[in-house]
């Protein structure tokens, strides 16, 4: 995730992150007071993977190769 504010303008957000993996140099800074957790009822949340899991999760992500006159 990348988001880029001018000084200030985010002040008031609270960032955080848990089991995220960061490569090649990339860090990350937590900011704000208190918990952010959401207020997700029991049906919305799900198991946490690990950064590690993603290239596995995101293996068939991207666009569908559609023809002409042909399912998708």
């Amino acid at each position: 995730v990348t988001k880029r504010e001018g000084k200030g303008g985010w002040k008031g957000w609270k960032w955080r992150s848990a089991k995220d993996k960061f490569v090649n140099g990339a860090y990350f800074v937590q900011s704000g007071w208190g918990s952010s957790a959401p207020l997700y009822s029991r049906t919305q949340s799900f198991t946490v993977a690990e950064g590690s899991m993603v290239p596995a999760l995101t293996s068939n992500a991207g666009p569908l190769r559609c023809s002409t006159y042909k399912s998708c």
